[in-house]
């Protein structure tokens, strides 16, 4: 059985794309998955399975659909390959800087000189580097007002994006090794 971390795009924010985290464990448990877990109602979601990240990103979608009439972004990734992730922060930052770290995850790896030519600098420049279908940002300011948001990176990647900010990535991590033993 492997085990995924599975990221909604854009549920539970304001008024829209309502999902209640307790059905969606239910429903995610009868369409076949082991142990599912979620974590705050932003759409993060652990779980295991014995098909790909592609099966699993497929089932969700359909589960999704069917339970709250629903077309979300669903990215899908190994647990382990999550956790990695904090290990791996680019940028030497710690202590209260980290409140302005990010991790954009992508459908699909992006092309950094196509990312370098359409990125638009505004008065603040804030840091990101990609790795893989992955982005990590550091704003030297809010992340709403950031150039690096979802719209950007979906516009050019023309693909899925969804962001957690390093404290909730934090918390998937350890929710995974919690329950790996």
């Amino acid at each position: 059985m492997v085990r995924y971390v599975v990221l909604l795009r854009a549920v539970n924010v304001g008024r829209t794309n309502r999902i209640p985290m307790a059905r969606l464990r239910e429903a995610l448990g009868h369409a076949g998955f082991a142990d599912v877990t979620t974590l705050l109602q932003s759409g993060n979601v652990v779980l295991g399975a014995e098909i790909t990240e592609s099966e699993v990103k497929d089932v969700v979608e359909n589960v999704i659909f069917g339970q709250f009439q629903l077309n979300v972004g669903v990215l899908v990734r190994r647990a382990s390959a999550v956790y990695s992730l904090v290990d791996s922060n680019p940028f030497s930052i710690d202590g209260a800087e980290k409140a302005n770290m990010y991790v954009t995850f992508l459908h699909r790896e992006i092309d950094e000189d196509l990312v370098r030519s359409k990125l638009n600098r505004g008065k603040r420049e804030d840091d990101y580097i990609v790795r893989g279908k992955e982005v990590f940002i550091h704003c030297h300011g809010p992340y709403h007002l950031t150039n690096l948001g979802n719209a950007f990176w979906e516009r050019v990647g023309q693909c899925h994006a969804t962001t957690r900010n390093w404290s909730t990535l934090t918390r998937i991590a350890e929710l995974v090794v919690d329950e790996s033993g």
